[in-house]
C-alpha cells in the first residue's frame, strides 16, 4: 500500500530536501547542490530497496546510478574554480526578489497539485477495485 509510515515520512523528508535546496541556492554553489542532489537520489533509491521493500530491477537502476554519478562528477570536474561570495545583503536581495518570490509560489501550487493528483489517484484506483470486485462475484 503507498500510503504507509515509511511512505509519508520519506514523502515529508524529500519536501523538506527540496524546499532546503531551493533555499540554499543563493547561498551555495551549483556544483556543490548538483552533487549533494546526485547523492540524495542514489540515496533514496537504496533506502527504497531495503526500507520500503520495492523490488530493483537491477538492468534501470544500476544504469540510472551510474549516469548519474557520472553526470554529477562531469559537472564538477568541467565548473569553474572561481569562489562566489555574497553578503547578507544580496543574499537576502536574491530570496525576496519578485522571480524569487514567483518561484516559491510555484512550488507551493505545484505540491498542492501534486497532492490532489494523488488523492484523486487514489480514489480512481479504490473505484476500480470495487468494480472489479463487484465484476468477479456475477
Amino acid at each position: 500500500m503507498i500510503c504507509t509510515m515509511y511512505w509519508w515520512v520519506g514523502f515529508l523528508f524529500l519536501v523538506l530536501a527540496y524546499i532546503v535546496h531551493f533555499t540554499a541556492l543563493p547561498f551555495a554553489d551549483v556544483v556543490l547542490l548538483s552533487s549533494n542532489t546526485a547523492f540524495s537520489v542514489i540515496f533514496t533509491q537504496l533506502w527504497a530497496i531495503c526500507f520500503l521493500k520495492e523490488k530493483p530491477i537491477w538492468k534501470y537502476d544500476l544504469t540510472s546510478c551510474i549516469l548519474i554519478i557520472v553526470g554529477s562528477q562531469t559537472i564538477v570536474w568541467s565548473s569553474s574554480h572561481e569562489s562566489i561570495e555574497h553578503n547578507y545583503e544580496q543574499s537576502m536581495k536574491l530570496l525576496l526578489d519578485k522571480d524569487a518570490i514567483y518561484c516559491y509560489i510555484l512550488f507551493v501550487v505545484f505540491v498542492i497539485f501534486c497532492i490532489i493528483v494523488q488523492h484523486h489517484f487514489r480514489m480512481t484506483i479504490h473505484i476500480f477495485q470495487k468494480d472489479l470486485l463487484e465484476s468477479r462475484k456475477v
